[in-house]
């Protein structure tokens, strides 16, 4: 790696929930390449602070900065981050998860690296395993190897060696080590520092809202002792050899002209369509390996149409006037049991949290989600409507009723994107998603439900022209709405 001589400085900052404090009117500078122990009680904040420092989460007060190559962000594009959560997908194997973050970061040298790290971390027997059947330690050395798969300039590490045998940590220090050494700055929270076989590094210390310690430290014994002086003492304790001005390499101080985007960084249009396509691409492997939302959405598609077929045959009327709206109510209530465990994918082990802090645009993420429901949601279509044949003796392979599949499919996936993304982080997502998402699709059933009508009973589509523009503004307004509103879906 380029000695990326990346420092950090944090300036008055204050993080709550609620009413209750995290930390207050902490200050820290942070050195280029430095190694930093966190270290402090349950419920310090060391967590918090981590997820402050990787963007996930906002201050309340206060400033963090980032120097790197002559240039003050807010946010580094290129920090690795590892939380309590694997940050992992379950379905796929450790190659296909490295593989799909390598296409997330755009790695050139993806393959050699991925096989470098699977053979650190000592996966390379178990690389096509899906991740669900390996074990905790197991799991945990692959997250480990994620996060330093891009080589990052910052490396933020929760507790990493939480669940990992002695064997396996000694295997890992000397990758942290070569990194770090390499000019990559590093932190680290941990609650035993026994688990720890470094020197010469940072310890600073977080306890009762403030910070308690910052100081230099040989050894992980000296850090113990000074760990349990620290938290006996009423009063913070200060190191004499704490360095407290930083400034960032070539500068003096950054203005408003040297700052720059975290996401910029130099990938163009054609990074921005093969992001969004790994999206997709992880989707469409995740469900082709469990089946989960497939399985569940044909279920009970299949399930809803014979009771329609039940309930009709009985009446004297003809069923063929109801057919449009028995085949939308059907993919529409399939599609919300298939868009909650799409959405679900991403946050079940917080992958969602690297996506986000990842250099690629929400809009690109939003696109794939919304290619991985679609796609699906096609097929179901097609088993629905070759069944409402068989079922109701109607064909309805019509052009006309085929391009309102098409469209109407499109427009309700990208409402259900946004939709399933928001509600997801609520504690009462399955019955929040329906009740957001139905209202706004009622324009979308009117144009699919009368275009239907009008395609079944033979008419031109220049007689539904109306509900066909109102279909096709539709799907362009929510899509241009998930583009542009994505980043505050996934980040607020």
């Amino acid at each position: 790696m380029d000695n990326p001589l990346t420092s950090i400085t944090i300036r008055q900052l204050e993080k709550k929930f609620s009413s209750r404090i995290v930390f207050q009117d902490l200050n820290l500078e942070i050195n280029p390449g430095e190694l930093v122990l966190i270290c402090g009680p349950n419920g310090a904040g060391k967590s918090t602070f981590l997820r402050l420092l990787a963007g996930l989460e906002k201050p309340d007060h206060g400033s963090i900065q980032f120097h790197s190559r002559n240039a003050l962000v807010e946010r580094h594009s290129r920090t690795g981050y590892l939380s309590h959560a694997s940050n992992l997908y379950e379905e796929l194997t450790p190659r296909e998860n490295l593989n799909f973050f390598a296409d997330i970061y755009r790695l050139k040298n993806a393959p050699q690296r991925i096989e470098e790290l699977l053979d650190q971390v000592k996966l390379t027997s178990r690389q096509d395993d899906p991740v669900q059947f390996l074990s905790r330690g197991m799991v945990r050395r692959l997250a480990i190897g994620r996060a330093v798969l891009m080589q990052p300039e910052v490396l933020l590490l929760d507790e990493p060696f939480s669940g990992i045998d002695f064997e396996s940590q000694k295997a890992l220090l000397p990758l942290l080590n070569r990194i770090n050494q390499d000019g990559c700055t590093i932190l680290i929270t941990t609650h035993d520092h026994s688990l720890l076989d470094i020197q010469d590094f940072r310890l600073v210390v977080l306890n009762d809202k403030r910070l308690a310690y910052n100081g230099f430290c040989r050894s992980t014994a000296e850090a113990d002792a000074i760990y349990k002086e620290v938290l006996a003492q009423d009063i913070p304790l200060q190191s004499p050899e704490e360095d407290i001005e930083i400034k960032a390499p070539g500068q003096d101080h950054a203005g408003a002209d040297s700052k720059s985007k975290a996401l910029s960084n130099g990938m163009g249009f054609g990074d921005y369509l093969c992001q969004a396509a790994a999206i997709f691409k992880k989707d469409l492997s995740a469900e082709l390996r469990s089946r989960e939302m497939i399985n569940y959405m044909l279920l009970y598609a299949l399930i809803a149409l014979i009771i329609y077929s039940f309930a009709f045959n009985l009446m004297e009327q003809s069923a063929g006037g109801f057919i449009p709206g028995i085949i939308w109510t059907t993919l529409i209530f399939s599609g919300i049991l298939g868009l909650s465990r799409l959405i679900n994918r991403e946050y079940r082990n917080a992958a969602m949290d690297i996506l986000r802090i990842a250099p690629v645009e929400p809009s690109a993420i939003f696109l794939g989600k919304l290619a991985g429901m679609y796609v699906p949601l096609l097929f179901i279509a097609l088993i629905v409507s070759l069944a409402t044949w068989i079922l109701f003796d109607v064909n309805v392979f019509t052009p006309g009723v085929l391009l309102t599949l098409v469209l109407g499919l499109l427009g309700f996936s990208c409402a259900g994107t946004i939709i399933a993304t928001l509600s997801e982080r609520t504690r009462v997502r399955e019955i929040l998603l329906p009740v957001l998402l139905l209202p706004l699709l009622i324009p979308l059933l009117m144009a699919c439900v009368y275009m239907d009508i009008d395609a079944l009973n033979g008419l031109a589509l220049s007689v539904s022209s109306g509900w066909f523009r109102i279909l096709v503004l539709y799907d362009l307004f929510i899509l241009a709405a998930g583009l542009m509103t994505y980043d505050f879906v996934i980040n607020d």
